[in-house]
């Protein structure tokens, strides 16, 4: 509840237009009851004035005293008037106390007591008026006893008592009503703002002490909440940067740890080919080593045979020497043969001359030198080719010697390069089992590397996952520093609605 511009409570200016409301109807009942009684004079002369001074008193005083009192009293002389002007018709004093009761409106005891104070003495001296024959009327003629005002006053007083009770109380409670209707307005202002340095009187009362207390309690939160406010944004402010900076460094090692996970997981497929290629030549270095010790057996076998085949040869060449001198024994047989036909030759040609010369006897003589002659040629011919072909036979063994020579020469260097090969597998064999037993180390060593790559594979998958959740995290933080940030914002426009210092 505020104040008008007269100073008046706003329940005091109803209480005014219910007061000039009032005053002109009771007026139009003081005319009516004119018309009727013919008291037109007194409902001007006294009508009027009731009517009209209050509310000129209100239009000139505002919520005075005197305006509040002026009112009680007009009541009562209208109220008065009309007893009169009924001639103190019982029923009209019933009007008494409903104006009485309308009083309470401006909720001021003194109204209420100067009221009934006044129709007390218009009672007691009308009354007296009466008794002594003056044209007045408080009560009708033959009700015009002292006991029959003093009942009057008995109820007058009572509800008089009750209506000051009444008005002690409403404006006990219409003063903390309008301290919160007045603090309410001094703490909005126009544009919303709230002003909470302001306090309301307290009028001794103790819902206004606990607002009053309560104001300062919010007073105090609200600065607290500004003040918190300012320090939640910079906090706010700080966990942003350091979420942006932790969002981007676990970004960042996300990436390196994706990278490391990549690469491991390269690493994972490298060993693990690297193993099946060890394997690959594990089994081939066995196969090598079997394949040397093979060849070692077979280089062995080889020079045993090399030498039984130089055995065989050098019998051979021994035996084709043999006949070489088998041969030119041949030759030196056939060079007796050959002399030997050549001497039949001459015997047989001397014989044939010899027999010419014995004529017809020594005719068979001739014959059969001339065979002897022929065969003679013919042993000679035979003899001439047995020699060739024995010549052929002496240089082809001579050839076969020399070539058996050879031989013997290329498997004794046949020999040796076996010796050297059979040395130079016994070191490959030796090599391959050495190679075997590196490649196996190897070959162990890159399955427990596969392992641990394994693991280390898995354990940068874990490190992924973990990355990724405290990215999440990281974004997370961000979200909730950019909502604290936000909720900052909107505590400190709010703050702002408020006026604490």
């Amino acid at each position: 509840m505020s104040q008008n511009k007269q100073g008046a409570y706003e329940f005091r200016t109803i209480a005014f237009r219910i007061g000039n409301l009032i005053n002109l109807l009771l007026l139009l009942v003081a005319f009516g009851l004119a018309s009727m009684y013919s008291t037109w004079g007194l409902a001007f002369f006294i009508g009027l004035p009731a009517a009209l001074v209050p509310l000129w008193l209100y239009k000139t005083l505002g919520d005075h005293v005197l305006a509040r009192v002026s009112y009680g009293v007009s009541f009562m002389l209208l109220a008065a008037l009309h007893i009169h002007q009924s001639m103190g018709f019982t029923e009209v004093h019933f009007g008494i106390f409903v104006l009485l009761a309308i009083l309470i409106s401006f909720r001021d005891w003194v109204v209420i007591v100067v009221a009934a104070a006044t129709i007390a003495v218009h009672h007691l001296l009308f009354m007296y008026l009466q008794q002594n024959g003056a044209p007045v009327y408080v009560v009708p003629t033959e009700n015009a006893r002292l006991s029959i005002i003093l009942i009057h006053a008995v109820y007058v007083v009572i509800e008089s008592a009750v209506l000051v009770v009444i008005c002690r109380t409403s404006l006990r409670e219409a003063q903390v009503g309008q301290a919160y209707f007045d603090m309410t307005a001094t703490l909005v202002r126009n544009d919303g703002t709230v002003v909470l340095t302001e306090r309301c009187p307290e009028h001794k009362s103790r819902r206004l002490i606990r607002f009053n207390q309560m104001l300062h309690t919010l007073h105090e939160s609200i600065g607290s909440v500004s003040r918190s406010t300012v320090e939640n944004r910079a906090a706010a402010d700080a966990l942003q940067k350091e979420g942006a900076t932790l969002s981007e460094s676990m970004r960042r090692q996300q990436t390196e740890v994706e990278r490391i996970a990549a690469a491991s997981e390269e690493m994972s497929h490298s060993i693990a080919e690297t193993e099946q290629r060890s394997i690959e030549v594990l089994n081939t270095a066995k196969s090598a080593g079997d394949a040397a010790q093979s060849g070692k057996t077979s280089v062995s076998k080889t020079r045993v045979s090399v030498e039984d085949l130089a055995a065989v040869l050098e019998d051979s060449r021994n035996k084709v020497t043999q006949m070489a001198e088998s041969a030119t024994e041949i030759r030196k047989v056939l060079q007796v043969i050959d002399t030997i036909a050549e001497q039949t030759n001459l015997l047989a040609l001397n014989a044939a001359i010899e027999a010419a010369r014995a004529g017809e006897a020594g005719r068979g003589f001739a014959v059969v030198a001339d065979e002897v002659r022929n065969l003679a040629s013919q042993t000679q011919g035979s003899t001439e080719q047995i020699e060739r072909n024995v010549e052929r036979l002496t240089k082809t063994s001579q050839e076969s010697v020399q070539a058996v020579g050879n031989c013997l020469d290329k498997l004794d260097e046949t020999r040796s390069y076996s010796e050297e090969s059979d040395g130079w597998l016994s070191s490959i064999a030796e090599q391959s089992a050495s190679l075997e037993a590196a490649i196996q180390d190897i070959t162990h060593a890159l399955q427990q590397q596969n392992q641990a790559s394994s693991s280390v594979t898995q354990s940068t998958q874990y490190l992924n996952d973990l990355s990724a959740e405290h990215l999440q995290e990281a974004e997370n933080l961000v979200a909730t520093a950019n909502q604290v940030a936000a909720i900052s914002d909107r505590l400190a426009e709010q703050t702002t609605r408020f006026v604490y210092e």
